[in-house]
């Protein structure tokens, strides 16, 4: 999970232009949401999140953790990307100590490579983690908690989470693929200025969950696009999951099977 700012022009007011928050949420089999929020608070997760029970990635930002807090069934796992950005923000104030937690960090991403140039399955990529780098994560906590700077408090309030990703071998290490979903909307925006209301901010986040996700399942857009709208009014309600990429593509799948 992410977010990156949205500038949206507040009708009542124009010319105004308020600053809003697009969240995206990145699932492990490919699917995408992005959601408009006003603000960069609790209030966005917490509505997001209702009911979902799991793993979720995201940085240290005070706002999850509420979040984290309320729904016990979510498992906070940490980002080492962010982790990495502290210290290179700190090498100024403390080179030594900073540039030896980049070099454990360093030993731990080339673990990685390592596990997927493997392409270890479930139960192998965490035993390769653990056996690998479990000194690479006592050395980081020494290092932590040898220090009063802000960036080392701030990373080992995070160092629980960070290192969670051990668990499961389908968990990343970092959240770059929530980082890739947000660069075309911020590439976007460069064109787009800002969205003219809210719920035209709401709209753009529909169609760009629709439009990333296809991209994901190697789906083509504009296609899925124009049969789904061509349907759509009267496609029967209790059947709308099967306009949802995912579905849709398996069932022109299973109709092609079936008419060869």
């Amino acid at each position: 999970m992410r977010d990156t700012t949205r500038d949206v022009q507040d009708p009542s007011r124009a010319p105004e232009i308020r600053t809003g928050h697009l969240s995206v949420y990145r699932g492990e089999p490919g699917e995408v949401v992005y959601d408009f929020t006003r603000s960069r608070n609790r209030d966005g997760p917490r509505k997001m999140l209702a009911g979902y029970r799991g793993y979720l990635r995201v940085d240290a930002a005070p706002a999850y953790d509420d979040v984290f807090a309320q729904y016990t069934g979510i498992i906070e796992v940490g980002c080492w990307a962010h982790a990495r950005r502290y210290f290179k923000e700190a090498m100024p104030m403390a080179a030594v100590p900073c540039a030896q937690v980049l070099a454990i960090i360093g030993q731990l991403y080339g673990i990685e490579r390592a596990a997927s140039d493997k392409q270890l399955d479930a139960p192998a990529g965490p035993r390769l983690r653990q056996e690998q780098a479990r000194r690479s994560w006592r050395n980081y906590k020494r290092i932590c908690e040898s220090s009063r700077r802000s960036c080392y408090r701030r990373a080992r309030s995070m160092r629980l989470s960070a290192t969670r990703y051990a668990e499961e071998g389908r968990l990343k290490i970092d959240n770059n693929w929530a980082e890739q979903a947000l660069r075309p909307i911020v590439l976007g925006r460069k064109n787009w200025l800002f969205a003219g209301s809210e719920a035209a901010a709401h709209r753009t986040a529909i169609l760009c969950s629709l439009v990333q996700t296809c991209k994901h399942l190697q789906i083509n857009p504009f296609v899925y696009l124009r049969d789904v709208i061509e349907r759509v009014s009267t496609h029967p309600a209790r059947l709308v999951l099967e306009l949802t990429p995912r579905e849709w593509k398996r069932l022109r799948q299973d109709f092609g099977a079936a008419a060869a």
